[in-house]
């Protein structure tokens, strides 16, 4: 083939075939969390290098052409509810190699602080709730577990001020 500047000669390419799957050198997130999203650390190496990295509650080895895979190292990982968490973490390369898993190990226990109705939110309901109490009305509402909720916010075991001004600070985005 002409090579150009007159010159004719064979062109010889060296095709380097990749099938080394990248390795999952490090995964790390807290043991516990009060939050349902997570920092998590992630380290991975390849032969060539490393194109994408997936975390999963999922066990399934992705393939390498899934939705979902980001070529930076995630920071964080936001879960749907709470409980003890188990996170797989993966790594792939440009040749569609998909390395082995590495797992690790949480458990999430989200605060309750101020949801005096204990329905999983602190809304205005609570708010009400808080000031009856606060002012010796019995509250209305579903009132039973409220000592059990995890709605107190002050030590003292009591719903009153405190608690009422924490909801309305939450519901303002002061906290």
């Amino acid at each position: 083939p002409h090579c150009g500047f007159g010159m004719t000669g064979t062109v010889i390419v060296n095709a380097v075939s990749d099938t080394a799957a990248p390795t999952v050198t490090g995964f790390t997130l807290p043991a516990t969390s009060d939050s349902l999203t997570v920092a998590v650390l992630i380290t991975a190496m390849d032969n060539i290098s490393v194109t994408g990295y997936m975390i999963s509650e999922s066990s399934i080895t992705p393939l390498a052409t899934a939705a979902g895979w980001n070529i930076k190292p995630p920071s964080s990982f936001t879960f749907t509810n709470e409980g003890a968490k188990t996170l797989f973490a993966w790594a792939k390369d440009a040749a569609g190699n998909v390395s082995a898993s590495k797992s690790a190990n949480l458990t999430i226990i989200v605060s309750h602080k101020g949801d005096i109705n204990n329905d999983g939110t602190v809304n205005l309901q609570d708010a009400i709730m808080a000031l009856q109490l606060f002012t010796g009305f019995s509250p209305t509402g579903n009132f039973s577990a409220y000592l059990t909720s995890g709605a107190e916010v002050d030590g003292d075991n009591k719903m009153g001020l405190a608690e009422a001004v924490y909801i309305m600070q939450k519901l303002a985005v002061m906290r």
